[in-house]
């Protein structure tokens, strides 16, 4: 999740990751803040699929909300770590991550699902977005941010950076 972007200046970070047993359950979440160096919202997400692979027992399944990630992945680290590609550090921690992981393992899934909504949304496998699949990602989301709170530059602060790019962005106009 990254909140108050896109200004460098406030722009914050969280990840997350949340497992699920085999009665859908939501049964462990971790959250936390990618390094600095991770500079915004793919980057976040592919620090957090590092941090679920560097934790997860053998033969686990991952389902990822960003499809660029997926698709990094998917692409394999030669293809996502050339010098010009913007994230080729974080993919590369990714790619570390998941070295044992089958491609079919790692599958993307549409993201901010309203429940109820199932039936009709499909998943990068094919299948149709379950349940379980709507609940584990919102309470991801929820998580992801609750992790950026943690670091949020003060409210008065983002209020007055804010209301003076207001007066410059005017003044400019003038």
């Amino acid at each position: 999740s990254r909140l108050d972007g896109p200004s460098p200046l406030l722009a914050r970070n969280g990840w997350v990751f949340v497992v699920v047993d085999d009665i859908n359950r939501i049964i462990v979440a971790a959250s936390g803040v990618p390094p600095d160096w991770v500079e915004d919202i793919p980057g976040a997400e592919a620090w957090a699929l590092a941090q679920a692979a560097m934790h997860a027992e053998l033969g686990c399944t991952f389902y990822v909300d960003c499809k660029p990630c997926v698709d990094a992945f998917h692409d394999g680290p030669k293809a996502c770590q050339a010098d010009n590609k913007p994230l080729a550090r974080v993919h590369a921690v990714m790619h570390v991550a998941l070295d044992d992981v089958p491609k079919e393992a790692v599958i993307w899934m549409p993201a901010h699902l309203k429940p109820g909504t199932c039936g009709t949304a499909v998943r990068g496998d094919g299948f149709l977005v379950e349940e379980v699949d709507v609940e584990a990602n919102d309470a991801a989301d929820k998580l992801a941010k609750a992790a950026v709170e943690k670091h949020r530059v003060p409210k008065i602060i983002r209020k007055a950076i804010k209301d003076y790019d207001c007066l410059l962005y005017t003044s400019d106009a003038a």
